[in-house]
């Protein structure tokens, strides 16, 4: 049962916190890829993205172990993630400037490799806040830190599925930016009073 909680864990953060990427993700793989093939290896390089990002994770929380009160670290650095989210214009400067490039970009006939290393850069550009959400949750023993990754990486494989069959269902979602504000205080919460 207590696998269970921290596999869950690892998933509901991803989807939380992933949920505004995901808005971002749809259009970019609309623009720059033209087949299911495209697709598929552009999402592969996003989900070799998410794996680079949780070993980062996993480096920071075992930094963060060895700090006191690190649940009220954690739990502030969420916090901040939500402010940050709230304000918007800075979590997606980075992301603004991406799409821009890609739309000037001409991929008539790109490489496998280009679409690959392409997936790549857009989930680290878009998922490099997530490894606040991450390490708050990876800050426990091995064995834990493995079931909640393994949660991340369930709910990662889930949003890639979703995007690759129902890009178009997804771009008329709204409110999605409010969802994670809402989810990553209640995170806070529950990472600040050891709950979770």
């Amino acid at each position: 049962m207590k696998s269970l909680l921290f596999f869950m864990e690892g998933f509901l953060a991803k989807i939380i916190a992933g949920a505004d990427d995901t808005l971002t993700h749809t259009p970019l793989i609309s623009l720059l890829t033209k087949t299911k093939e495209g697709k598929f290896i552009f999402i592969s390089g996003m989900f070799t993205s998410i794996l680079i990002l949780i070993a980062i994770s996993i480096v920071f929380a075992n930094l963060l172990q060895s700090i006191p009160y690190k649940n009220i670290i954690s739990a502030l650095l969420l916090l901040i993630l939500a402010a940050v989210v709230y304000c918007n214009r800075y979590i997606h400067l980075g992301r603004k400037k991406y799409f821009a490039w890609a739309k000037r970009a001409v991929f008539q006939r790109p490489k496998p490799l280009t679409l690959f290393g392409t997936g790549m850069l857009v989930f680290l550009a878009t998922g490099i806040d997530d490894l606040i959400v991450y390490s708050a949750l990876l800050t426990t023993t091995l064995a834990k830190q493995l079931l909640v990754a393994t949660g991340i990486l369930a709910a990662t494989i889930l949003e890639l599925m979703a995007v690759f069959y129902f890009s178009k269902a997804i771009s008329q979602i709204k409110h999605l930016e409010k969802i994670t504000i809402a989810g990553l205080i209640i995170l806070a919460i529950l990472v600040g009073f050891q709950i979770i």
